[in-house]
């Protein structure tokens, strides 16, 4: 009897300690949000621009104009996603946004800082469309302006 309760204070306090870190992990997430917008805009805009937001449950929401659509994503696609996100965050300092007309720009909101990047001009905004075209539940067409 007394092993018992030694064992239930112990599952009991293991349970605490990951419930703890689980909610000092959702108190800390914020939304990712990705915008995906012709050039011409200058920014995000409520018409013409692909917004992505992928919330701490893992539920991406796309939406575009009138149309929006959500659905769960898989693990491996959102540690994938992070994967690109974390390593933009780390190499910041090497990305060389330029305005480049007829073109697609990304901004992307992640870990409470901003960063742009010029699509299809750079290899994390390559790899994050392909994967982000791949995953959405609506159609993104990313046409050549020319």
């Amino acid at each position: 009897n007394f092993l018992r309760k030694i064992l239930i204070m112990i599952v009991f306090i293991n349970v605490t300690k990951v419930t703890t870190e689980i909610n000092q992990y959702i108190n800390t997430y914020t939304d990712i949000i990705i915008d995906i917008y012709p050039s011409s805009y200058g920014s995000p805009s409520s018409y013409g621009t692909y917004h992505f937001i992928i919330n701490a449950n893992g539920e991406l929401t796309v939406s575009k104009s009138k149309i929006n659509e959500s659905v769960d994503l898989e693990q491996n696609d959102f540690d994938d996603i992070i994967n690109i996100l974390s390593e933009i965050e780390e190499n910041s300092e090497l990305l060389d946004y330029k305005v480049i007309l007829d073109s697609w720009d990304m901004q992307i909101y992640y870990n409470h800082q901003t960063y742009r990047l010029n699509c299809w001009h750079d290899i994390y905004s390559e790899e994050l469309i392909e994967l982000l075209t791949d995953i959405s539940p609506i159609n993104i067409e990313l046409y050549d302006f020319s």
